[in-house]
């Protein structure tokens, strides 16, 4: 680190050595970070993705608090409450955090893996009806859905089309659900 008592430099070591797989030095570097900001929302955020269990939580819920529109803390903290738990949370955090096709993704894709794919298809269509929530990214959400909802996955794709023509992410969610489902 060129600068010792620099946080965002120890924040971002911690970073590429965590998704180098090296988690002790990941660890280390969010250590350092954390002495010198103990309220750094990204380096409580990164040690929260380390830990386990109530660790995990603590962690994940000091940096919402820190810095409330973290989507990596919220969708970590969901991860580690799991269940009809963390589905809420991700809800709440959607809903404060419209623009985020982080978020709305993670619940689409917890319902579908839950057995609720009408769910998934109700949950996209009730977002999708609030123009702060309207983008193409979260019209190509619409290629989450089960091959089996391949109809609604297409009126939803056909009206992100309409309302972005060129846009590309929404064209290539459109012909991957015509691929999958032959």
């Amino acid at each position: 680190v060129a600068e010792p008592r620099d946080v965002e430099a120890w924040t971002i070591l911690g970073v590429t050595r965590a998704r180098a797989g090296r988690a002790s030095d990941a660890e280390a570097a969010y250590a350092t970070a954390l002495e010198l900001n103990p309220s750094h929302a990204l380096a409580l955020a990164g040690r929260g993705s380390l830990l386990d269990g109530e660790a995990a939580v603590a962690a994940f819920e000091a940096a919402i608090e820190a810095y409330p529109r973290l989507v990596e803390a919220h969708v970590g903290l969901a991860n580690e409450l799991g269940g009809a738990r963390g589905l809420q949370l991700l809800r709440r955090a959607g809903d404060a955090l419209p623009e985020s096709a982080t978020l709305h993704g993670a619940i689409v894709t917890r319902a579908v893996a839950a057995g609720d794919p009408g769910g998934a298809v109700a949950y996209l269509q009730d977002v999708l009806t609030d123009p702060m929530m309207q983008s193409p990214s979260v019209y190509a959400l619409a290629a989450e859905l089960p091959v089996d909802r391949r109809s609604d996955a297409l009126a939803l794709l056909e009206q992100g089309a309409a309302q972005y023509p060129t846009n590309a992410r929404i064209a290539v969610a459109k012909a991957r659900v015509e691929r999958l489902s032959g």
